[in-house]
């Protein structure tokens, strides 16, 4: 089975935004865990018959995701690629302070030290030569990209692979694409 799903339409969308609830749903099919558990609490903003509540639930107690200060979950905001630093420095048990970076837009981000790490064990990619952009929402295809580099996905494409209208064998994620939305095994 697929981890990713694309749109009725037979387009993927790579450059759309994953929102939290999404990313917890794609962490929840791959069985994501930590070594730390947080305590299950419900959200305001995410009812039970919540289309991901069971996801959200899931990554809350596996130590994953966590709310919002003021008790929401926020299921529909965009999930900020400091935000993917910190639940991917959580999942892979990350620990220290994390190498020298090339990106000058995390000094003194709340995410830094997280961010540090994630690049330092080639988890995630800068943007440009000298910048992260923590801030910025995390697109499809920088998701797919990551977890499958979570995951050691080598893409093998057969002739049976799903393709989407808008993503070209040029594009620069489209490996990984076809991968994560076709289909992988749990080792």
């Amino acid at each position: 089975p697929a981890y990713i799903e694309g749109y009725p339409d037979g387009t993927f969308r790579p450059n759309n935004s994953l929102t939290r609830a999404e990313l917890a749903s794609l962490l929840y099919r791959l069985q994501a865990t930590s070594s730390t558990t947080g305590t299950v609490k419900s959200f305001k903003d995410v009812s039970s018959s919540f289309w991901a509540n069971q996801a959200i639930q899931s990554m809350q107690s596996a130590g994953l995701m966590s709310g919002l200060p003021n008790g929401t979950f926020a299921p529909s905001k965009p999930i900020t690629r400091a935000e993917m630093a910190i639940i991917l420095s959580r999942w892979q048990g990350l620990s220290g302070q994390g190498g020298t970076t090339f990106a000058t837009d995390i000094n003194g981000h709340w995410a830094e030290r997280e961010i540090k790490l994630v690049l330092t064990a080639g988890l995630m990619q800068g943007i440009s030569p000298s910048t992260f952009q923590p801030n910025a929402p995390l697109t499809r295809a920088q998701a797919v990209t990551i977890l499958n580099k979570i995951l050691e996905k080598t893409a093998v494409l057969s002739a049976r692979s799903t393709q989407w209208k808008d993503v070209p064998t040029s594009h620069w994620a489209y490996a990984d694409i076809m991968e994560a939305s076709n289909s992988y095994s749990l080792k």
